[in-house]
């Protein structure tokens, strides 16, 4: 299996915890959103450049508006 196809099955399986609606995802990654805009988890993964993720206020900052969104 490539890594292409393992990262594929790992996102898949991160899916699940969507099944509770009041939960979101938030990710770097720009290809997952793209892979399931036909679902209806689709409006709760939020995607962030990863410089927004490494610097904590910035993190806050994000989640906060994720939160109150």
């Amino acid at each position: 299996m490539s890594r292409k196809n393992q990262n594929d099955v790992i996102d898949s399986e991160q899916l699940v915890y969507l099944g509770d609606t009041s939960l979101c995802m938030l990710t770097s990654d720009t290809g997952f959103k793209s892979k399931v805009t036909k679902s209806k988890q689709a409006s709760r993964i939020i995607t962030v450049p990863p410089d927004d993720l490494k610097d904590a206020r910035k993190a806050e900052a994000v989640l906060r508006s994720s939160l109150l969104a």
